[in-house]
């Protein structure tokens, strides 16, 4: 296999990002629910780190899409109707298998086309669920000239801007709405009408952040003090996420994932640079045999994501 044009280290990154996405939709990502003590906090802690599954893969798709320059017209052709044709694709083939799950098991189960029809444009369909982030993409690919242009034109603290208005509608908010919560009062409502998409939608969030990461970082020259700080702080929001987490469980008696993606943005940021200076420090990982290995599992990925719900309905 040729690795000359092969970016390894994102191809390991998406080996990371599908391991966690399959965790991210079994039993284990929710033990915490169930558990109590010290194991309560562990599974929290890593159901927390499970977070970064998607936002990885998006700011992937933003480090190798953002940096081209396309127009509508190509876009369509090579990008969104491929997407379209493997949501068409999949999610019809899990529908009949879905039909044939429940004729084994003697239930009835209404399949007819306007069914999946209407069902696949809303991603309604019973199991399907997980393929939200197709329909994510996909929107995401609606815009993509839009945000090709955009990216290559925003200064650092442009960035820096995204960064804090994320941290605002995921962070601060939902932190203090649970305070506000647990002392019986009412909690924060920000109108609908304010939207900040760029900033407070993941599918264009994160690959702006991953084109930044990629091409406005210099890693060669990146500080020790500035890396241990971005663990500590992502430490820091992994921590809180905890505490908001087991506060609500023992407040209202039921644990849930609100609070599962708090900080994940810096969860992420961590990482993707934590990664990305591994390759750097060893060049081993990007050559030869385990550079070919890295790049042949990162190229079944999306194999995995499609194939996951199949697994699950038949072996689970």
């Amino acid at each position: 296999m040729d690795l000359s044009n092969k970016k390894v280290y994102f191809e390991f990154m998406r080996i990371i990002a599908i391991a966690l996405v399959i965790f991210n939709h079994l039993a284990g990502y929710t033990l915490y629910q169930i558990s109590s003590g010290a194991k309560q906090w562990v599974y929290m802690t890593i159901t927390m780190i499970t977070r970064i599954n998607v936002p990885l893969f998006l700011m992937i798709s933003g480090a190798l899409l953002l940096r081209k320059n396309e127009e509508f017209p190509t876009v369509i052709r090579k990008r969104f109707l491929r997407f379209l044709l493997l949501i068409t694709v999949f999610e019809g083939a899990f529908y009949s298998c879905y039909k044939i799950f429940m004729v084994l098991h003697s239930f009835e189960y209404d399949y007819s086309l306007s069914r999946f029809i209407t069902g696949m444009l809303a991603n309604t369909l019973e199991g399907t669920d997980s393929y939200w982030y197709l329909y994510s993409y996909i929107g995401m690919l609606l815009i993509l000239p839009f945000m090709q242009r955009i990216a290559k034109k925003m200064s650092k603290s442009d960035f820096a801007v995204l960064i804090v208005i994320h941290a605002v509608f995921w962070s601060f908010l939902p932190i203090a709405n649970m305070i506000l919560l647990t002392h019986g009062q009412n909690e924060i409502y920000i109108s609908g009408n304010i939207s900040v998409p760029f900033s407070d939608t993941k599918a264009f969030f994160y690959p702006l952040l991953g084109y930044y990461l990629e091409y406005n970082v210099d890693y060669e020259k990146l500080k020790k003090k500035h890396l241990i700080g971005l663990i500590v702080l992502a430490l820091v929001g992994i921590a809180i996420s905890n505490v908001c987490t087991y506060w609500e469980g023992i407040t209202t008696g039921a644990y849930t994932q609100n609070y599962v993606q708090l900080f994940d943005y810096l969860t992420a940021i961590v990482a993707f640079i934590v990664i990305r200076l591994l390759f750097i420090k060893c060049e081993s990982l990007s050559q030869g045999r385990v550079g070919a290995i890295i790049c042949c599992v990162g190229s079944l990925t999306l194999g995995m994501y499609l194939l996951d719900p199949f697994l699950k309905l038949f072996f689970l």
